[in-house]
């Protein structure tokens, strides 16, 4: 599976990660722009239940996509770690339980706002759904999920780049290669055929 992510090019990547995404924007935006429209026309309420159902219905999908994207960045991080020089090798710990984190908290969130969704009608129930001392919780969770996605975006830009250098990366070495990573919808583009030579170069044994 890790051959499989190291090997596909960036269009292929793309479509992969990022073309539901797209087509629910634009399916999303065009039923939204045709409750507008009905409202300003004819005056009708626009159908909320239509909107939340058509949301729901995108949603395993879109989940199943946004996991994929999660193992792809913990099959980059494993694979530009063994990449890098042996003397810089380091440990990955903290870096793959800020992925895992990650991962477990949008999951939680996300089933949580479905429940939610689909159990109340009404926007002031929505936020009566949620009890106060859940914000104690959710709020410093929130920021750590946060943290923990800019730092694993953080180390894959320092370890691609130190890869690459084949000597240990400073912070401005890798500044562009970090905000690549963090619009990876545009950065997919330039990103991913320098992950595919290094690949290519090691299989070679152009580098150890």
């Amino acid at each position: 599976m890790a051959k499989f992510f190291l090997k596909m090019k960036h269009w292929q990547l793309f479509l992969l990660l990022y073309s539901a995404y797209i087509i629910f924007m634009i399916y999303w935006i065009s039923q939204i722009g045709k409750s507008m429209h009905s409202f300003f026309q004819n005056g009708t309420e626009p159908n909320t239940d239509h909107l939340v159902q058509s949301m729901l219905s995108f949603f395993p999908l879109l989940l199943s996509i946004g996991l994929i994207f999660f193992f792809y960045l913990f099959t980059l991080l494993r694979a530009l770690h063994d990449a890098q020089p042996v003397e810089l090798r380091k440990g990955l710990k903290f870096p793959i339980f800020c992925l895992g984190f990650t991962v477990i908290y949008i999951m939680i969130i996300n089933a949580f706002s479905m429940y939610i969704f689909t159990n109340t009608t009404h926007p002031e129930d929505m936020f009566n759904a949620i009890h106060p001392q859940a914000f104690i919780i959710m709020v410093p969770c929130h920021f750590f999920c946060i943290f923990s996605m800019l730092y694993v975006l953080y180390k894959l830009a320092k370890l691609l780049k130190t890869v690459e250098m084949q000597r240990e990366a400073q912070g401005e070495d890798f500044l562009g290669e970090f905000f690549l990573f963090w619009m990876h919808p545009i950065g997919v583009w330039f990103l991913q055929p320098r992950i595919n030579k290094i690949f290519e170069d090691k299989k070679q044994g152009i580098i150890e």
